[in-house]
């Protein structure tokens, strides 16, 4: 089981990962001339790692109204859990456990 803010250390690492990964493989695809085909497979693993975290975000939602955006952002990047859901108002718990839904 893991806590909201668990959720969103590993949230900030796949948007970090895949948005160094799209400029890097742009940039090196681009130099070495692998062309079309590269930069779509590039775009592809991209939209991938989005899906995943979205997915993620899914998890964490706000158990009363199902809201997602309970993570505060700066710079366009997840730094942490909101204290109460900017919907309904409800208290969030960063910390506690959160039961795994499937």
């Amino acid at each position: 089981m893991m806590s909201r803010n668990d959720y969103a250390k590993r949230i900030r690492r796949l948007e970090i990962f895949s948005s160094l990964f799209m400029i890097i493989g742009t940039l090196v695809t681009l130099y070495l001339g692998f062309g079309l085909y590269a930069l779509l497979l590039i775009l592809v693993i991209y939209v991938i790692t989005q899906v995943v975290n979205y997915r993620l975000m899914k998890k964490c939602r706000c158990s009363k109204c199902g809201n997602v955006d309970v993570f505060t952002k700066h710079l366009g990047f997840t730094t942490g859990v909101k204290e109460q859901c900017p919907n309904c108002h409800c208290q969030l718990h960063p910390d506690q456990k959160m039961p795994i839904k499937k």
